[in-house]
């Protein structure tokens, strides 16, 4: 009996080592191929790093394009050193008093902590995240971070309203995009972190054409060569009344 069993558990062992063989590589290579970026991807962000800092170096007030490719769940995010980045939305309630009142809902882009980036101004490439709860705020968590220095910039903050209507001589949305403290522009499949960020910086396209402009430290990155005019405004706006309770992050 005991030569039966000893002979029939060779074989078994065999297929044990044999598919473990086979699995762990195909595990180690199906990670790296979701973890990392293409070389094209990798490459472009350099190079789209070294077109901003030319650009930022020549403070030209001219519209300027550049060829960004952006791999899926891959993200550029720009900080200007003096916090984290915002992307909200402000969704509209009912009037109180005769004054839109908002709902505001952000997630965080922490800035990362290295050389490129501490009291900095910096460009960032993210791959993969998730979202985490820190300090009564949500905050993405990015699984690869690169990340290239940018002279001191200030990026304005930004809007985007849908629905839009006056009321007093003033713009308001059923929804509003802001983010503060810099830019992200993204493709990502996460509706919960792409619901939040302005619709006009989420492009489908792996290739896309991103036109900058400087004035001064002030910079402005955009889909559109004509951003300014149409449904983004780079300038510094008045905050809306935040409702008390309304889940601001």
């Amino acid at each position: 009996m005991r030569k039966k069993g000893s002979s029939m558990m060779v074989p078994f062992l065999v297929a044990l080592v044999l598919t473990l063989v086979v699995f762990i590589p195909t595990c180690s290579f199906t990670s790296k191929l979701f973890f990392r970026l293409s070389d094209q991807s990798k490459d472009n962000f350099d190079q789209f790093a070294v077109k901003m800092e030319t650009i930022l170096m020549e403070k030209s007030a001219d519209v300027q394009s550049a060829l960004l490719i952006l791999d899926e769940e891959t993200a550029i995010v720009g900080y200007d050193g003096s916090s984290d980045v915002q992307t909200c939305t402000q969704q509209k309630k009912e009037p109180v008093g005769g004054v839109y009142v908002f709902e505001e809902r952000c997630i965080t882009w922490k800035e990362p902590v290295t050389p490129e980036c501490v009291d900095k101004s910096c460009l960032c490439l993210f791959r993969n995240f998730d979202l985490k709860e820190e300090g009564g705020q949500r905050k993405v968590n990015p699984s690869l971070v690169l990340c290239k220095e940018l002279p001191p910039t200030k990026f304005e903050i930004s809007k985007y309203m849908t629905k839009i209507e006056s009321q007093s001589g003033k713009l308001y949305g059923d929804n509003e995009f802001i983010m503060r403290g810099g830019f992200v522009m993204g493709r990502l499949k996460s509706t919960e972190i792409s619901s939040l960020i302005n619709p006009n910086y989420s492009p489908t396209e792996r290739r896309n054409v991103v036109y900058i402009t400087s004035k001064g430290v002030i910079v402005t990155v955009c889909f559109d060569p004509e951003c300014k005019e149409t449904n983004i405004i780079f300038e510094k706006v008045e905050e809306p009344v935040i409702k008390a309770g309304g889940g601001k992050q």
